[in-house]
């Protein structure tokens, strides 16, 4: 049996910045389970009387991005996730650029508006949830 190629997502870098470089970027601090980005595509249904075996017929239209999601401990006092809640808090949203750097070297860039949700369970770490409605496309390289 051939062994996998797969990596696993342990040491899946999140980062928030202003900048377009590695440089500008800070690390958000311990993430849990980080989820998306996905693209979704829209469909004009252009069925018609003599539709090829009574299929329907799509046509592409526009497309949809997802949000990035993850937990985090909270860490009190952390300049990052300060200046995450700060995004968050602004009024209007603030944009801020990200990036997911993968432990096999892929890198996925992309703009968000950050939202924020603190969680304090009874027997559990505190945590912020964390959801990021991208804005624009997303890339990968």
């Amino acid at each position: 049996m051939a062994e996998s190629e797969g990596s696993v997502g342990m040491n899946t870098i999140i980062a928030m910045g202003d900048g377009l470089s590695p440089e500008g970027f800070d690390t958000i601090p311990e993430p849990k389970d980080i989820d998306g980005p996905e693209i979704t595509q829209e469909f004009a249904d252009a069925t018609h009387m003599q539709s090829p075996s009574g299929f329907r017929e799509r046509k592409p239209t526009v497309k949809s991005n997802s949000q990035v999601t993850f937990r985090c401990n909270k860490l009190a006092g952390n300049t990052v996730q300060d200046a995450l809640i700060a995004a968050a808090n602004a009024n209007p949203a603030t944009l801020k650029n990200f990036t997911m750097t993968y432990p096999d070297g892929d890198v996925i860039s992309f703009a968000a508006y950050p939202s924020v949700k603190f969680s304090s369970p009874m027997m559990g770490m505190m945590e912020i949830n964390v959801t990021l409605s991208l804005e624009g496309a997303w890339s990968i390289a």
